[in-house]
């Protein structure tokens, strides 16, 4: 990477096109959106992760995972595991857990040292127009909200994870965080609750690092059905 590089921010993309869930031409082109939005709104770097193949998507470096990303093993996991009376549980821990891990392996992947900032975005959102760089200091997160699942959770607040960011001066609190969450969404279980990121992020990131602010600009579908704009 030259001087002239060395000013970029960086795009995380994490992605499971091949995961099974919608048609495999379809999560192409939902990834290759998130790709096409970054490209279009600044000159950055796109990093895509895919922990299932090599997806067919332009305009980004391709990183296949898949041989690194142990599923079996987290799935082992998930069998496992409680069978708690929570709609949609196994399937929330499995992915949380996946994206934990797939991140961790990213940050290992890539020098990310010397880009200007690193976003996080999942391959199923886009970016909009509300999407504003100038506004990520620290560690930016979306504005934090009471969360729906204290009981559940055992945490008081939550934020939302489909676009988040981060200096390359606090890579190593990032990898603290997930490590920690890793280690609290897998023994969550045995305590009769659940967790993900989004309610790990709001309680384990060190506040004195972390900008928090309303609107990150991104839109998308969760489980390919709730439309969320954030």
């Amino acid at each position: 990477m030259d001087s002239s590089e060395s000013v970029k921010s960086a795009f995380i993309i994490t992605s499971a096109v091949f995961a099974g869930r919608g048609s495999k031409e379809e999560r192409e082109s939902q990834t290759q959106k998130t790709v096409d939005s970054i490209n279009e709104l600044g000159d950055y770097e796109v990093f895509l992760f895919d922990s299932t193949g090599t997806p067919n998507v332009s305009g980004c470096y391709v990183i296949d995972i898949s041989e690194h990303y142990c599923f079996s093993a987290i799935k082992k996991f998930v069998d496992v595991a409680p069978d708690l009376n929570i709609n949609g549980f196994k399937e929330g821990y499995l992915k949380n857990l996946s994206e934990i891990q797939i991140m961790l392996i990213a940050l290992d992947s890539v020098y990310f040292k010397p880009f200007k900032r690193v976003f996080k975005i999942s391959g199923r959102y886009h970016l909009t127009e509300f999407f504003n760089d100038l506004e990520h200091e620290r560690i930016t997160l979306k504005e934090f909200s009471p969360t729906w699942s204290l009981n559940i959770t055992g945490i008081k607040k939550r934020t939302v994870t489909s676009l988040w960011s981060f200096s390359p001066d606090y890579i190593e609190e990032v990898k603290r965080v997930l490590t920690k969450s890793f280690d609290f969404i897998l023994k969550k279980p045995y305590s009769n609750g659940c967790c993900d990121i989004e309610h790990t992020f709001a309680e384990f990131f060190n506040r004195d690092y972390v900008k928090c602010i309303p609107v990150m600009g991104v839109h998308g579908k969760v489980n390919n059905k709730i439309e969320i704009h954030s």
